[in-house]
C-alpha cells in the first residue's frame, strides 16, 4: 500500500522552514554578523526608539554582499507577533542567486501550496518547467484512494528518452556495450509482468519476464540454447520436484552427462548433499536422458523427479532445539517448539518456474502458491517478543500487528496487485512503459474490524494524485494531496517525546524542547509559492495558541520581531517591553545603561516620524484559513507520523531559536 511518509516530510520541510526562518535572523550590524547570534549575546543596536511607557524598538541594519552588481537577491519582510502567536513571511527572489553552479538558470512557472493544522494536511501543485532535451515524450500519473470504505491505487509511466551522443572513445572500451557503442545497446527489449493475490493465510503470485540482448553485448550468447522447468509441491511435509531441463555441456564435464548412468549418479549426488544438509533423505528417478554431441559444446536433455522426505519435520525440530538453546531468548522447550512449528507451517502449495535461453532472448515464467504464512508471521512475532532486550513499545506494536491479522481474517480481506514494465531500445531512443494497480476486497469490513479493536491509528485514509507530462517544450507537474486526522500533530509530538525520553543516546534538552514546542499549541501553518520563469514569490505563515513571552537572561522581554529586506540590506526591528521605567523614558543615560545600547547607538525618545512594521493580523488569519472545508474525514496517526515528525523537527528549530531569546 502506498505510504506517503517521504512526500509528507518534503512538503512539511518546505512549509516550516520558511516560518522558522523568520526567527533565525541576524539582528546586528557588522558588530553582530553571525547568523547564529542569539538574544543573550546580542550586540548593541544601531538605533533604539523608546516610548513614553519605557518600551523600546531596537533597530539593526545588516548589509549583504550582493552576488552581482545592482541585482536584488531577496526582497520582502517577515514578522513575529508573540502576543497574537503569529508568524508571517513574504519574500520575492530570483532562482539564479540560489544556485551555486554557473549553469543556465532554471525556468519554472506555476503555483504550489501546503496547508497544515493540527488535524489536516493538504497540498496542491501546478508547475511547468523546461523539458529536458533528452526527454522526447513523458506521461506519468499516480492516483491513490484509501478511505474507510475504499482502497485502490494505480500508477503509470510512458516515456521516450533520447540516447546521448557519445563523442569519446570510452564506449569502445566498455565490455558491456554492443558493437555500435550506443548507451542503449546492452539490450533490445525488456518485458516484465506480475499479478499477486494475498489473504490473511495465503499468497499467490504469477508472472513472466523476457530480455532480448543486443547483438555483440557482453550478455549476448547467440548460439546458447538452454531450458529449465521446475515444479514443486508439498504433501504431508514431503517435497516433490519434477524437473525438465536442457543444458549445454563442455568437454571437461562431458563424462558426467554423456551416459544415462553417469547423469543419474550426478543428479543423485547433487540432491543427496542438499538433503543431508537438511537432515532428510531424497529419492531421485531419472525419467529420460538424451545426449547430443556437438563440435565445441554438447547438449543434454533430462527429465527427472526427486522427493525429499522428512525435511519439513527435521527443519522444525532443528529450529526448536536452536531456539531453546539460545541464551538471548527466554523460551522454554515447549515455547520453542511452538514457535518452530509456526515457522514450519509455511507450506508450498504449488511452485512452477520455467527459464529459457534461446540465442539472444532469455525468458522466465513462474507461478507460486503459499499457505500458512499467517502462522509463520505469528511465530516470528512470538520469537521477537521473546528477546530480553525487546522494548515495551515494540512489544506493543507486535501485539497490535497480531490484532490486525485477526481483523484481516475476520473480514476475509483479499488484496490484489498487478504490475507490468517494458523497455524497447534502439540506437536513437529508449521507450519505457510501466503500470501498477492495487485493490482490496472487503476493505470496509476490514476497517470496521480494526475499529472494533481500537486500532484506528492504523487506518490511513488518504487521497493523493499526481500527474507529470510533456507539453511541447515544457514539463507539467500537477497534483493534490489531502490527509486528515484528529489532533495528529500533538499525538505525534507526545509519541516523539516518549521515544526521545527513552533513548539514552539523545540529549535531555531535546525532551524539554519538544515539550515546549507542544505547549506552544500549534494551530496552523501555510506556504504559498508562485513561480514565474526565473523569479519566485513566497508567502508563509504560522499560528500558535500559546506563543508565550520571551525573556533574555537579564530580563529583556521580547514582544515582536520584524524584518525588512530591500536590495542588499536587511533591517531587523526587535520590540521589547519595559526596557526602562516610564519615568526614565526621556533619560538617555538610563536608556544607555541597557546591555543593548552603547555609545554608538542612536537613541530616539519622545516623538518621532518613523513608522514601524506590524503584522496584518486579519490578512494573515485569512491566509491561514483552509480554502476548502470539504476535505476528507480521514484518520491515521501512523501515516502522518514522519510527515508530522518533519513538522516537529523544523518547529523545534523555530522553538529553539525562540528560546535563544529566553
Amino acid at each position: 500500500m502506498f505510504s506517503p511518509e517521504k512526500t509528507l516530510a518534503v512538503l512539511l520541510s518546505v512549509l516550516l522552514v520558511t516560518s522558522a526562518g523568520a526567527l533565525a535572523f541576524d539582528p546586528g550590524t557588522d558588530r553582530a554578523s553571525s547568523a547564529d547570534t542569539d538574544l543573550d549575546e546580542l550586540e548593541p543596536a544601531d538605533e533604539v526608539y523608546v516610548t513614553d511607557e519605557g518600551d523600546a524598538i531596537f533597530v539593526y541594519e545588516t548589509d549583504h554582499d550582493a552576488e552581482t552588481d545592482d541585482e536584488v537577491v531577496l526582497d520582502g519582510d517577515f514578522g513575529v507577533d508573540v502576543e497574537r502567536g503569529l508568524l508571517h513571511l513574504v519574500y520575492d527572489g530570483e532562482f539564479g542567486h540560489l544556485i551555486d553552479d554557473e549553469g543556465d538558470e532554471p525556468e519554472l512557472t506555476g503555483d504550489a501550496a501546503v496547508h497544515l493544522t493540527p488535524d489536516l494536511l493538504s497540498a496542491t501543485t501546478d508547475i511547468a518547467i523546461d523539458r529536458p532535451e533528452d526527454v522526447i515524450d513523458l506521461s506519468a500519473s499516480v492516483d491513490h484512494t484509501q478511505t474507510r470504505d475504499t482502497y485502490s491505487s494505480a500508477s503509470s509511466l510512458e516515456a521516450v528518452i533520447a540516447a546521448a551522443e557519445d563523442e569519446t572513445d570510452d564506449a569502445d572500451d566498455d565490455p558491456f556495450a554492443a558493437d555500435s557503442g550506443s548507451e542503449f545497446d546492452l539490450f533490445d527489449s525488456v518485458e516484465f509482468s506480475t499479478e499477486s493475490t494475498t489473504t490473511v493465510s495465503t499468497y499467490e503470485s504469477s508472472g513472466s519476464s523476457s530480455v532480448v540482448f543486443a547483438e555483440g553485448s557482453l550478455f549476448a550468447f547467440e548460439e546458447q540454447e538452454e531450458r529449465f522447468e521446475l515444479t514443486v509441491s508439498e504433501t504431508d511435509g514431503d517435497y516433490h520436484l519434477e524437473v525438465s531441463e536442457q543444458r549445454q555441456v563442455t568437454d571437461w564435464d562431458r563424462d558426467a552427462w554423456e551416459t544415462r548412468e553417469n547423469a543419474e549418479e550426478r543428479i543423485e549426488s547433487e540432491f543427496a548433499a542438499f538433503a543431508m544438509g537438511l537432515d532428510g533423505t531424497v529419492d531421485v528417478s531419472l525419467e529420460s536422458h538424451d545426449f547430443e554431441e556437438g563440435e565445441e559444446t554438447h547438449a543434454v536433455s533430462l527429465e527427472y523427479e526427486a522427493t525429499f522426505a522428512d525435511v519439513h519435520d527435521q527443519l522444525a525440530e532443528a529450529l526448536a532445539e536452536e531456539l531453546a538453546a539460545e541464551g538471548d531468548l527466554d523460551l522454554s522447550e515447549s515455547e520453542a517448539q511452538a514457535i518452530a512449528d509456526g515457522v514450519a507451517a509455511l507450506e508450498i502449495e504449488h511452485f512452477h518456474v520455467v527459464s529459457e535461453t534461446d540465442g539472444l532472448e532469455q525468458t522466465l515464467e513462474w507461478d507460486l502458491e503459499l499457505a500458512g504464512y499467517d502462522e509463520f508471521l505469528l511465530a516470528l512475532f512470538e520469537l521477537s517478543e521473546s528477546i530480553d532486550e525487546l522494548d515495551d513499545e515494540l512489544a506493543d506494536q507486535l501485539d497490535e500487528t497480531r490484532e490486525l491479522l485477526d481483523a484481516q481474517a475476520e473480514a476475509d480481506l483479499v488484496q490484489t496487485s498487478s504490475a507490468s514494465f517494458s523497455l524497447q531500445s534502439d540506437d536513437d531512443e529508449l521507450v519505457v512503459a510501466f503500470e501498477h494497480e492495487d485493490d482490496a476486497e472487503n476493505w470496509a469490513d476490514y476497517t470496521a474490524a480494526v475499529e472494533d479493536r481500537g486500532l484506528e491509528e492504523y487506518l490511513a485514509d488518504l487521497v493523493f494524485d499526481l500527474q507529470l507530462e510533456t507539453d511541447d517544450e515544457e514539463l507539467l507537474l500537477t497534483g493534490s494531496f489531502d490527509l486528515e486526522h484528529e489532533d495528529a500533530v500533538n499525538s505525534y509530538l507526545d509519541d516523539l517525546i516518549q521515544q526521545v525520553d527513552a533513548d539514552p543516546m539523545l540529549e535531555d534538552d531535546l525532551v524539554s524542547d519538544l515539550e515546549e514546542l507542544r505547549d506552544l499549541e500549534f494551530e496552523a501553518a501555510k506556504l504559498a509559492l508562485s513561480l514565474d520563469e526565473t523569479t519566485f514569490s513566497l508567502e508563509s505563515g504560522a499560528q500558535f495558541g500559546n506563543l508565550t513571552t520571551f525573556e533574555t537572561d537579564d530580563g529583556l522581554t521580547i514582544t515582536e520581531v520584524h524584518g525588512e529586506t530591500e536590495g542588499d540590506s536587511t533591517t531587523v526591528f526587535l520590540f521589547a517591553s519595559t526596557v526602562v521605567d516610564a519615568s526614565d523614558a526621556d533619560d538617555e543615560a538610563a536608556i544607555r545603561a541597557s546591555a543593548y545600547v552603547d555609545d554608538d547607538t542612536e537613541v530616539h525618545t519622545g516623538d518621532w516620524d518613523r513608522e514601524f512594521p506590524t503584522i496584518d493580523v486579519e490578512g494573515v488569519s485569512e491566509f491561514l484559513e483552509p480554502e476548502d472545508d470539504s476535505l476528507l474525514s480521514l484518520g491515521s496517526t501512523t501515516t502522518v507520523a514522519i510527515g508530522v515528525g518533519a513538522l516537529a523537527l523544523l518547529a523545534v528549530v523555530g522553538a529553539v531559536s525562540y528560546r535563544r531569546f529566553v
